[in-house]
């Protein structure tokens, strides 16, 4: 029977701290039912979790910074802000060493004829006009042909 009475005492605490109406010893003596006596009772579970909560942030609430030992910026963290900057650094020089190198490597020939690599449309130009003249010229005799045609009229 006393067990009995006693489910109803942390049943009559757990009221009282959700509506906010216990005292701060009330609520000691709730937080040491539920992490203590009846810490393996499952039916406590979502109400420790709960107090849980409560209890942390009334320790992070209450934990101040003191005057003596003000929050600075240590060495470690300038090493580390150094070290970060430093990885990124080398790893932008990287990338761009390498959209360097591949671009300074490529081969940028918009043509192959007959074994011959063109790089710009002006030299292939160039190119087909002097096979175009060659061409022309092809049948035509040489010079010396037709200066021996020449002689050869006025030998006869």
């Amino acid at each position: 029977m006393e067990q009995m009475s006693r489910l109803s005492d942390i049943d009559s605490l757990i009221e009282g701290y959700y509506d906010a109406s216990l005292s701060e010893q009330e609520e000691q003596t709730l937080i040491a039912l539920l992490f203590g006596q009846y810490a393996d009772d499952k039916r406590y579970d979502a109400h420790r979790a709960t107090l849980s909560f409560s209890i942390m942030g009334r320790r992070l609430k209450s934990h101040k910074v003191s005057a003596a030992h003000p929050r600075t910026f240590r060495i470690s963290n300038y090493k580390r802000l150094i070290g970060t900057a430093a990885s990124i650094a080398a790893s932008v020089i990287v990338v761009l060493n390498i959209a360097f190198f591949s671009r300074a490597n490529q081969d940028d020939c918009i043509m192959v004829r007959h074994g011959d690599k063109f790089y710009s449309s002006a030299e292939m130009a160039e190119s087909e006009m002097i096979m175009a003249l060659a061409n022309v010229f092809e049948d035509c005799p040489s010079v010396e042909e037709e200066l021996s045609n020449i002689f050869a009229e006025l030998d006869m």
